[in-house]
């Protein structure tokens, strides 16, 4: 009878806390390096969750093309990473970076 007495008093003392209660975590920022397909120097990009594309265009939309005007906003058409040459693709993929990972993009010719 001891263990029944003591359930209901163990739930109404976490209960009477509610500051207790975990937190979950914010999304984490990470920082990788991303250069274009065929350029040898890495530009660093800082990542959060569901952002990639989103992040990696708005870094280089600032890049130059030949006649060196900024080349603007463009399609990613292929990120990968170049460590295991993984594509990221999708969201899964995405949550497998870590930081400091060097990446290649490939965006649609403009």
């Amino acid at each position: 009878g001891s263990m029944q007495s003591s359930l209901p008093a163990m739930l109404g003392a976490s209960g009477a806390m509610p500051t207790t209660t975990p937190v979950p975590p914010s999304p984490q920022a990470l920082a990788v390096r991303v250069r274009e397909l065929g350029s040898s120097t890495f530009r660093r990009v800082v990542l959060s969750d569901a952002e990639v594309e989103l992040r990696i265009n708005q870094k280089f939309r600032t890049a130059r093309g030949p006649d060196g005007s900024e080349l603007g906003p463009r399609k990613l058409v292929r990120l990968v990473r170049v460590c295991d040459c993984l594509e990221v693709g999708d969201d899964e993929d995405a949550a497998l970076l870590q930081a400091d990972d060097e990446l290649e993009v490939t965006f649609a010719s403009v």
